[in-house]
Parts: C-alpha cells; sequence; structure tokens
C-alpha cells in the first residue's frame, strides 16, 4: 500500500467518523457520548442501532491496513511498535462489536474495556511512533475543552469531548504523517 493509499484511507474513516457525529448531533442534539448514538438510534429511530456498530467497523476497517502500513514506514524501528495501533483499532472494532453496554455486564466490559484500550493505546502509538508530531494531542486537547468550556458543554458532552480528543488526534497524526511521508 502506498501512503497516498494510507492518506486516503485515513480521510476516508475520518470522513465517516465526521458524517456519523454530524448526522448524530443534527438528529439528536448534544451527546453524553459517541457510545451512547447506539441508545439514540435504537430508541428514537426504531432499531438503527446497527448504525453505530457500522460505524466502528468502517472505520477500524479503514484506518487500520494505513496506520499498519504508515508504522513501517515512519522510520526503521517504529515497526517494533505497530502493535500499539493494531490493538488500538482492533480496539475500536470491539467497541462496535458490544454497542448495548448498559443491559448486559460482558457487553459492558468489552464495550468500556476496549474503549480505553482504543485510546490509550492509538495515543501511544501517536506519542512514541509520531513523536515529532506529538504536539497534536496537546492541541487537540486545548482545542476540544475550550469548546466545551465556551459552548458550556463540559458537564454534559463530557465523554464524548474526551472521545473526540483520542479520535482526533489519531486521525491528525496519522494524516499529518502521511502528508510529511510524501515529501
Amino acid at each position: 500500500m502506498s501512503i497516498t493509499t494510507c492518506l486516503i484511507c485515513a480521510c476516508v474513516a475520518l470522513l465517516i467518523l465526521v458524517v456519523y457525529n454530524a448526522a448524530a448531533i443534527i438528529q439528536f442534539g448534544p451527546l453524553a457520548s459517541l457510545s451512547n448514538t447506539y441508545y439514540y438510534y435504537e430508541n428514537k429511530k426504531k432499531g438503527l442501532g446497527w448504525l453505530f456498530r457500522v460505524m466502528m467497523w468502517a472505520m477500524a476497517g479503514t484506518l487500520l491496513p494505513a496506520a499498519l502500513e504508515l508504522s513501517d514506514a515512519v522510520s526503521s524501528w517504529s515497526n517494533n511498535f505497530t502493535f500499539l495501533i493494531f490493538f488500538g483499532i482492533a480496539a475500536i472494532a470491539f467497541v462496535g462489536c458490544a454497542p448495548d453496554f448498559r443491559s448486559s455486564k460482558l457487553e459492558n466490559l468489552v464495550h468500556m474495556s476496549s474503549a480505553g484500550i482504543a485510546a490509550a493505546a492509538c495515543l501511544l502509538w501517536c506519542a512514541i511512533v509520531c513523536w515529532k508530531l506529538m504536539y497534536i494531542i496537546p492541541i487537540w486537547l486545548v482545542v476540544c475543552w475550550g469548546i466545551a468550556f465556551l459552548s458550556k458543554t463540559n458537564k454534559s458532552m463530557r465523554d464524548w469531548w474526551w472521545e473526540m480528543v483520542a479520535f482526533g488526534a489519531t486521525y491528525t497524526t496519522i494524516i499529518v504523517q502521511s502528508i510529511l511521508l510524501l515529501n
């Protein structure tokens, strides 16, 4: 896979996330978390909860090949940390496998563990493998929480903002690193 293909795959994955979030916010208003959209779609749209699962799998499926290829392309030692991005993105798929985290203890365990692993592994990969771009993580943190406080959604959308920091920093790092490797 070429770096150009990696860039395209990462942009498609980002587009999936943005369109899904925008559609959910337009339909349901402020979101408590991305995971809660499963319940919004399942209950308010009568059985459309599967959209959450498809979105998570589509994001993981388009991002994983790009991130794995990018992990090998960054430097000679970066392939030693490919497992981080693999586990991180695979965990995103597992979040999609267990969307009904409120009514099943097993799904709650899988969903919450996978969400934590996804965020931690992806951000750690960004910080280690793409260390020259590590400034992206605090920028996303400041931007998201600045918007959260200014819009007074820092409490009602707390989990959603944390998710956007993790997703935003990961996608931005992958896209910027791909662009840098093109030159």
